[in-house]
């Protein structure tokens, strides 16, 4: 409990498990969302399909992306950057346009899982790192837990789409609250 009063730790978990469980609400509603608008099962595969591949190739150039990027603009706009498309897949039907959307999230989550990972593990002193990891991988199972229990009572009682929405606002969120705890630092 005391390593969550560390300056920037609470901030590093929330970012780190929002971006996990929007990847979980898009990964689990995006079916969903495609049979509302008439995607067959190919064109759902597909997008998630671009979401994966544009995650491992924002990894691939992550060390070159640091190098000509700070760090923390980095954190931010992995979750900052992934807020809007997420939020618009719902407005925009069309299969080519919501692959486009996903590939763009997916490219910038690829970039905040492993950096909110190195942010938590810079927040304490080297013989802390595992305890801080095992607390952000809490932090993660605990947002997998009641954030899709959350989405789930609003697309019940207001569809799916506003499961999407909701995951913009999230990222949007975990944008603003990195923004501030990296600036404080």
């Amino acid at each position: 409990m005391a390593m969550l009063s560390t300056s920037g730790m609470r901030p590093a978990v929330f970012s780190s498990l929002i971006v996990l469980t929007s990847m979980d609400l898009t990964t689990a509603y995006l079916p969903v969302l495609g049979e509302q608008y008439g995607f067959s099962v190919l064109p759902v595969t597909a997008i998630l399909t671009a979401r994966s591949i544009a995650a491992i190739v924002s990894r691939v150039f992550l060390t070159r992306l640091l190098q000509l990027a700070p760090r923390r603009w980095l954190l931010i706009s992995g979750t900052l950057r992934s807020a809007l498309p997420v939020a618009l897949i719902p407005a925009v039907p069309q299969p080519i346009i919501v692959g486009i959307l996903m590939a763009v999230a997916g490219f910038f989550w690829g970039l905040a899982q492993p950096l909110t990972m190195t942010w938590v593990a810079g927040l304490v002193p080297p013989s802390n790192r595992a305890s801080a990891l095992s607390l952000r991988l809490t932090g993660n199972r605990l947002g997998q837990v009641f954030i899709p229990l959350t989405a789930g009572a609003i697309a019940g009682s207001t569809g799916t789409d506003a499961v999407f929405v909701l995951t913009g606002s999230l990222l949007t969120g975990a944008a603003f609250s990195t923004w501030r705890a990296l600036t404080r630092e």
